[in-house]
């Protein structure tokens, strides 16, 4: 799972990123931080009977060192989904050799469940936000999210 996500984000990732580090919102509450809004561009495998499907992430980061402090799904009804109350976070957090932000975790319900997220930019200039699910004992991801980036 980890190799397989780290090569994906090899592959994507041509870029300058951020160290990440934890993504619980908890610490100094002086601190700066710079935000990040995506739009969804797309989700693979397609959820066609999903009634409140995801339409943007926010991103939030550690001024001082580019570190992940949060990642917020927004749903078309408003509701935000937190990953960091979803994943245990914690569990790896890196820096791909390219320099984007890679974060992976384990769900807080069902262990054979992990995600993986990664921010960057790419040559062109673009700035993305990728997330991969993977379910234990399956080959590859089973759900890819792919999003584009502006700073806010």
């Amino acid at each position: 799972m980890k190799k397989t996500l780290l090569a994906a984000v090899a592959a994507i990732a041509m870029v300058a990123g951020a160290a990440a580090q934890t993504m619980d919102d908890t610490g100094n509450n002086d601190k700066q931080y710079y935000w990040f809004e995506c739009s969804v561009a797309s989700i693979q495998p397609q959820d066609k009977n999903d009634k409140d499907p995801v339409y943007k992430t926010n991103l939030y980061f550690d001024a001082s060192d580019y570190s992940f402090v949060k990642v917020v799904h927004t749903l078309r009804s408003g509701k935000e989904v937190n990953r960091a109350d979803q994943y245990n976070v914690n569990v790896e957090i890196t820096k791909t050799k390219e320099g984007a932000s890679v974060w992976m975790g384990t769900h807080g319900k069902n262990r054979n469940l992990s995600m993986g997220g990664l921010f960057g930019v790419l040559k062109n200039g673009q700035w993305i936000y990728d997330e991969m699910q993977f379910y234990s004992g399956r080959k590859g991801p089973i759900m890819k999210m792919h999003s584009v980036c502006h700073q806010i």
